[in-house]
């Protein structure tokens, strides 16, 4: 049983370019190449192309997910999604097989928590009632504990304050990479994504990648 992801660098027809020159013998070959190896693809939901040229004005559905008869039959509820490109010229593609709940997630402290603002206040205030009596493990378990509760409860309330800014960005973000996809973006808004829109997306990047 196998499966391949991969950036095929052709596509399959007309309908997978936008202001791109068709290869038709090089679509042929592809189709027959599938055909031969008797390769399985599930619809891709999401976006409807996965690259873009770098000034945005070419798309194509080039990156795909292909796997063998008895993957298909296997998992034949498979959802593919191809996500909004950002800051690549290739949209991320998830393969999902099943759900599966592993439990809760074990708490994390990030180096980066220590430059946010409120964060020294928090650990001194979780620090303020604990005992100095009993074993030193004990006294240190106690105010582990203590910080973790109470930066659990502070980055609860930043986490949703920080995805809400950068839902709106990638809303805005992916408005655009829409209208570029059917062909009707205007000069104004390509000016913008060549210029303003790069410093959105880093924005984006941001808090993403602080941790």
């Amino acid at each position: 049983m196998w499966i391949i992801l991969r950036d095929f660098n052709e596509v399959r027809g007309k309908k997978d370019m936008l202001n791109s020159n068709f290869n038709y013998r090089g679509a042929m070959e592809f189709n027959n190449f599938i055909y031969r190896a008797s390769l399985k693809e599930y619809n891709m939901s999401g976006m409807k192309f996965t690259y873009a040229s770098q000034d945005g004005s070419k798309f194509s559905k080039i990156d795909r997910v292909r796997v063998c008869d008895h993957f298909f039959q296997k998992w034949p509820s498979a959802t593919l999604l191809a996500h909004p490109r950002k800051w690549s010229d290739h949209s991320p593609l998830t393969l999902s097989l099943l759900d599966r709940n592993f439990g809760p997630k074990p708490f994390k402290f990030f180096s980066s928590w220590m430059y946010k603002p409120k964060v020294k206040n928090v650990i001194e205030n979780a620090l303020e009632d604990v005992s100095s009596t009993g074993p030193p493990d004990l006294i240190l378990l106690d105010k582990l504990k203590r910080i973790k509760w109470g930066l659990k409860s502070w980055w609860t309330f930043q986490k949703d304050s920080e995805h809400s800014q950068v839902n709106e960005l990638n809303l805005e973000c992916n408005h655009f990479e829409t209208l570029a996809e059917l062909g009707i973006l205007l000069c104004l808004e390509e000016a913008w994504i060549l210029g303003d829109g790069l410093d959105l997306r880093m924005a984006i990047i941001a808090p993403n990648h602080s941790d």
